[in-house]
């Protein structure tokens, strides 16, 4: 064996005793000494090859140092990456349910004040007018309780506004409970609607004061059509549609104990039920707005939200286990 080949032999196993001392370095003394003794084992794997191939000393020293430093890099690009992405599902896994306790808070105020509002306009007018009201009876009603039309309808139209924050905040805390089901896009939706839907119906019957303080209240068919409207078709029946998707899809999620008791949830859901029916009643009968179904769909809501309310503002931020 030529001089140029033990060298290169004895290089290949100096090669990997500096591996392993290179690992054995790294996990106790850090990246300075684990370079220190790369470069070291370096100048050693080439030290036989100074007498004969100077050049070839020079190549082999560069072409060691380079392999040695592109390992490095893409063990601190592996190890910087891991540590993101660790960090950031850690964020992800300990800040899903971690919601501001003001912004829940206030979410479970806004929901208090939108049921007492709710519950201050239904019964604010003594509204004593049935489905078979003449157009007679309800122009009277209407002349005789101006201020109380109107005061209805701006709690109403405030009250609803004010439900779409509680019901958007219920919503996110829904969300980031339970990631994997769409309860929480459901009651949003739902809430929105209910928002909209509510606002329409204090609207319709604001227009009839509004045509009636300016004499116009004189095509019978206008009259009956808006109130019709107002009486039945719009609450309970669209509202009550709305209602019983929102109240089953928050019932859903209590009942699977991601928000408030269980029990809350059953008594939602037999809401919701309770709620089609009203629903139904009011789209398909005439006389559907003053049954005894007529308010299901309210009461159901506020007394929901009345609970959902206390529960968020008894929101607390989970214990964070090690």
């Amino acid at each position: 064996m030529s001089p140029t080949e033990a060298a290169l032999n004895e290089s290949t196993g100096s090669r990997a005793r500096r591996r392993a001392g290179v690992r054995g370095i790294h996990q106790h003394r850090g990246v300075r000494a684990a370079t220190l003794s790369t470069r070291f084992g370096v100048v050693l794997a080439s030290r036989h090859l100074v007498s004969e191939h100077p050049r070839r000393r020079r190549i082999v020293f560069v072409a060691f140092l380079q392999a040695d430093a592109a390992k490095w890099n893409r063990g601190q690009v592996a190890v910087s990456s891991g540590t993101s992405i660790s960090r950031s599902s850690e964020e992800v896994s300990v800040g899903s349910d971690a919601l501001d306790p003001h912004w829940v808070r206030l979410g479970g105020l806004a929901g208090i004040v939108a049921c007492l509002l709710f519950l201050g306009a239904a019964f604010i007018t003594n509204n004593t007018l049935s489905s078979n009201s003449s157009v007679t009876q309800i122009t009277n009603f209407l002349t005789s309780h101006r201020s109380g039309v109107l005061t209805q309808t701006v709690l109403t139209v405030t009250g609803a506004a004010i439900s779409l924050w509680f019901a958007a905040t219920l919503a996110r805390l829904i969300l980031a409970r339970d990631q994997h089901s769409p309860l929480g896009m459901i009651i949003l939706v739902a809430g929105a609607a209910m928002t909209v839907i509510a606002s329409l119906d204090g609207v319709t019957l604001t227009a009839l004061e509004f045509l009636s303080r300016q004499g116009g209240l004189t095509d019978p068919s206008i009259i009956r059509a808006f109130y019709d409207l107002e009486n039945g078709i719009i609450m309970p029946g669209m509202f009550g549609c709305a209602a019983a998707i929102f109240l089953t899809a928050l019932g859903i999620s209590m009942v699977r104990g991601r928000f408030t008791a269980r029990w809350v949830g059953w008594t939602s859901l037999l809401l919701a039920a309770l709620s089609v029916v009203s629903a139904l009643v009011g789209l398909t009968v005439t006389n559907g707005g003053t049954s005894a179904v007529r308010y299901f769909p309210v009461i159901s809501f506020v007394l929901v939200g009345v609970i959902s309310s206390i529960y968020m503002l008894s929101y607390r931020l989970p214990i964070e286990r090690d």
